[in-house]
């Protein structure tokens, strides 16, 4: 089943950091990180939607504008 998943249960989802700026968009399944930038590097909110949006076409699914607001302050 490697390789295997099931599209149906994926989310884009953007964090957002204390100072404002999103990072760690990508694609979770449930609470994992399944593919994006995980090293906290910052982005302007359009850009990091926007790439998002992006990854989301790449693979085929549907775009999710769930964003998950977390502050790491």
């Amino acid at each position: 089943m490697k390789g295997k998943v099931m599209k149906k249960n994926l989310k884009i989802r953007v964090r957002n950091s204390c100072a404002g700026h999103l990072w760690d968009f990508g694609l979770c399944d449930g609470r994992k990180l399944l593919l994006g930038n995980t090293w906290g590097w910052y982005e302007r909110k359009g850009n990091a939607i926007r790439n998002a949006k992006a990854m989301a076409k790449r693979i085929g699914i549907k775009y999710d504008p769930e964003i998950i607001k977390e502050h790491g302050c």
